[in-house]
């Protein structure tokens, strides 16, 4: 059995498992307009943001420097993790331990050393300045800061890095390369990668005052995956499949997505199913197709998160947070669907984090 030992997490809707179930309970919504850049000639006017983060207790002063934004996020959901639930981990096993983290998104740092670098030449810039903005700097910087030495995969999946990462790092642990893995994901949104996205028309659905649609979000989280060990909760499946289509569009195989969520359901009962539906109509469409094929009685609870916490890589793993916070025992299928033909399930199981507040 693999089991989920340590979670850590900052955003939208809180950065306290109390204040993320509250948010939940409430249905607050999260979206709200972008005021953190300017946004008069991006589309995409709505936004998931982080409501509040403060690097400076868990990272030393002269080290935030040498450290990109979303850097500083997996590496405080990290240290969240590895500090929660009071684990005690000896420094040997943190050595020891897998490290598996998705970033898909990088902030303006990476914007300004492209700038130079184009501008006065690669002579002209620094090295430490390359060092922040390299696609695996978040799981290097995080291994660095924790002391960790054991096998190290970064993981870019538009908008299923999250989920990606936990399949990555679960096959890892049935593999017996480890016995644990610290998994997680940090996204970001910076002005840079808003007017990239809007030139893609990837959030083209969204218009205006509407949070109906397809809004982009941000957040970090960070899981302790261990094989046999499971005071948070269980994964009790995970199947990750594909399907041959364009990488920039969502994929329309409803057999595929139900293949992968039987797989990783198997026998089980489903007492929640978190949904893939974000706002985007030809998604939310083919996820209600999927819904009827694979429960066609005894309908399970339906949970659409991403209407509060919006799209983005580290999305999936948020749901599985959510999960954790069900009635202890109860059993939560999370449908994962991402461009390029990525379909993909998880089962989670609860062991009442919230005791009988959530009964």
């Amino acid at each position: 059995m693999i089991g989920i030992s340590g979670v850590g997490f900052i955003g939208s809707m809180g950065n306290t498992l109390d204040e993320f179930y509250k948010s939940f309970k409430q249905e607050q919504q999260c979206t709200t307009k972008i005021e953190r850049f300017e946004v008069s000639n991006i589309r995409i006017k709505n936004a998931a943001l982080i409501k509040e983060f403060d690097p400076k207790p868990y990272i030393e002063r002269k080290k935030l420097k040498r450290y990109d934004i979303y850097s500083c996020l997996g590496i405080v959901s990290s240290k969240l993790a590895m500090d929660s639930y009071g684990v005690n981990w000896s420094e040997e096993s943190i050595s020891d331990m897998g490290l598996v983290f998705s970033n898909e998104t990088q902030a303006d740092k990476v914007a300004d050393y492209l700038k130079d670098l184009f501008t006065y030449g690669p002579e002209t810039v620094s090295p430490r300045k390359f060092s922040m903005t390299a696609a695996n700097t978040t799981g290097c910087h995080i291994a660095i800061e924790l002391g960790m030495k054991g096998p190290s995969i970064n993981v870019g999946a538009k908008f299923t890095g999250g989920f990606t990462s936990i399949y990555t790092s679960y096959q890892m642990i049935k593999a017996q390369r480890v016995k644990d893995v610290l998994v997680g994901s940090a996204d970001y949104l910076s002005q840079t990668m808003l007017e990239i996205y809007d030139k893609m028309s990837v959030f083209k659905t969204q218009t205006g005052e509407s949070y109906g649609a397809f809004h982009p979000g941000e957040g970090a989280i960070s899981f302790i995956l261990s094989e046999d060990r499971f005071n948070i909760g269980k994964i009790l499946g995970v199947t990750n499949l594909s399907s041959n289509v364009n990488p920039n569009k969502w994929p329309n195989s409803v057999e595929r997505q139900v293949e992968a969520l039987e797989a990783a359901k198997t026998s089980h009962n489903v007492d929640f199913y978190f949904s893939s539906q974000n706002g985007d109509s030809r998604l939310d469409d083919l996820e209600d197709k999927v819904i009827e094929k694979i429960f066609q009685t005894d309908r399970p609870k339906i949970i659409d998160l991403k209407k509060q916490i919006g799209e983005f890589s580290g999305a999936p793993m948020f749901q599985v947070l959510l999960a954790l916070l069900m009635p202890k025992g109860s059993k939560s299928l999370i449908s994962v669907i991402g461009p390029g033909g990525v379909h993909g399930g998880m089962l989670i199981e609860s062991v009442g984090l919230k005791g009988e507040e959530n009964a």
